[in-house]
């Protein structure tokens, strides 16, 4: 999970859905993303709105949101 100080939202990681959830504090999901893939285990992002998505199975991605 990760709280964005701009948005005053969570993102949070789902690995069983293989989902990116952006939720306010009050608990409302505002968007939705999918991944392709499996695996996801963590993120963080950057200075300059990118998500970082670490896998167990190695290797990382991102993505500007």
């Amino acid at each position: 999970m990760y709280f964005d100080p701009e948005t005053r939202r969570l993102n949070i990681l789902c690995d069983t859905d293989n989902l990116l959830l952006e939720v306010t504090l009050e608990g409302r999901i505002v968007k939705q993303y999918s991944f392709p893939g499996d695996t996801q285990e963590g993120l963080a992002a950057d200075d300059e709105g990118f998500i970082y998505f670490a896998r167990t199975s190695g290797g990382s991605s991102s993505s500007g949101i």
